[in-house]
């Protein structure tokens, strides 16, 4: 069993939503499945961010070249990672294996393998700065999933089962992230060519049901 959650672990990247889940997680749901910190894969969601941290950081821009640039993987640990520094220490202190990005441990993005299956965690979140505007204007981080060891598309019938996990769904992402422009990859549709599905969330609306048949 494998326990997929893809972001808003808590609300506003507050410490006091890690302690509350994690307080769940350990006296209620980890005893009723057998399920431990070691099977839990994880991304973060705009919720855990803390909104208060991206003061001083690049506003959202419609710019691929200039999203590309801060979102290179070595460039973020001291800049655009500051906002999720609570959801890293409670993955990290609540005992859940960090996936790997450009050679390195990082809880924000990577890829990680979990019982046969392969994992690619990406983050949505990134330019998130307000939840009325956000749609249409986030960034996965292009060079990110290039620097990631992702499936070759022509194995897509052998390869492991590999499943992307990000938080905002397609219509979220700023046009270039889903629509080629010049030599600049199709980010959204790179990442879908090397997975064999892709989990997100984010969307809270209601299910409509047919009240009349035609």
């Amino acid at each position: 069993q494998i326990l997929v959650i893809s972001g808003d672990l808590t609300w506003q990247g507050k410490p006091a939503g890690y302690t509350e889940l994690g307080e769940w997680l350990r006296e209620k749901l980890f005893p009723a499945t057998d399920l431990s910190a070691a099977d839990c894969v994880i991304c973060p969601g705009n919720h855990d961010m803390d909104r208060k941290k991206t003061i001083g950081l690049l506003k959202r821009t419609g710019d691929p070249q200039e999203a590309d640039e801060v979102l290179r993987p070595e460039s973020l640990a001291g800049v655009f990672a500051r906002p999720f520094a609570a959801f890293v220490e409670f993955a990290q202190s609540f005992g859940i294996p960090a996936p790997m990005l450009h050679g390195a441990p990082n809880y924000l993005a990577g890829v990680r393998e979990l019982h046969g299956i392969q994992f690619v965690c990406a983050n949505s979140a990134w330019f998130c700065r307000d939840s009325t505007t956000d749609r249409g204007q986030l960034w996965l981080g292009l060079p990110q999933l290039l620097s990631m060891p992702l499936m070759d598309p022509n194995d897509y019938d052998t390869a492991p089962i590999t499943v992307a996990v990000l938080h905002h769904p397609q219509e979220w992402l700023a046009n270039p992230e889903y629509n080629a422009y010049g030599d600049r990859r199709n980010t959204y549709g790179y990442l879908a060519e090397r997975a064999h599905t892709i989990l997100s969330g984010h969307t809270h609306g209601a299910i409509e049901r047919a009240t009349r048949c035609y």
